[in-house]
């Protein structure tokens, strides 16, 4: 609990000196993924229904960081 406080409370200083939102995103989904995960997992006894919805989430995870990661790489691109 206190790592992911530290994480958030780095990305919160990241984030006031750079000034993008991204990088606040970040320790959001690795907070979701540690803390809230296992809390809605308790709710779900259907072993089915839990691995659909772990490999659901770690899709959607997948998907947004690729998609961060190919805006950072335009940015870099346009800069030089």
């Amino acid at each position: 609990m206190i790592l992911t406080l530290l994480l958030f409370i780095v990305s919160m200083s990241e984030f006031v000196r750079i000034g993008k939102l991204q990088k606040l995103v970040y320790p959001l989904i690795v907070i979701y993924f540690l803390v809230v995960m296992p809390i809605i997992v308790e709710f779900i006894d259907n072993r089915v229904l839990y691995i659909t919805f772990v490999i659901l989430n770690f899709v959607i995870a997948m998907i947004f960081l690729y998609r961060e990661l190919t805006i950072s790489n335009k940015e870099k691109n346009l800069k030089h």
